[in-house]
């Protein structure tokens, strides 16, 4: 895509944030919580089931011995051709 786009000296690098502790563990919970409603409304769980969810991320990311990592992040940069 950049290339079609007349990106030249194109540079690659992938990021996948990982976290043992602090807030980033928290990600997948608050995600969950923000989005419970639209979740249930849409029939992908009851309300219990997302709660019973919820309750496993929250466990989750409060144990010391977890690792949560968030999606990997592309990031592609280049020059334009002048």
């Amino acid at each position: 895509m950049l290339r079609r786009a007349g990106i030249q000296d194109i540079e690659l690098n992938v990021v996948q944030p990982a976290h043992i502790h602090g807030e980033g563990k928290l990600m997948a919970p608050v995600t969950m919580s923000r989005i419970a409603d639209a979740f249930t409304g849409e029939g992908f769980a009851t309300e219990s089931e997302t709660q019973q969810i919820l309750a496993e991320l929250n466990h989750a990311a409060a144990d010391s011995e977890t690792v949560i990592s968030l999606p990997r992040i592309l990031q592609a940069w280049g020059k334009r051709a002048f």
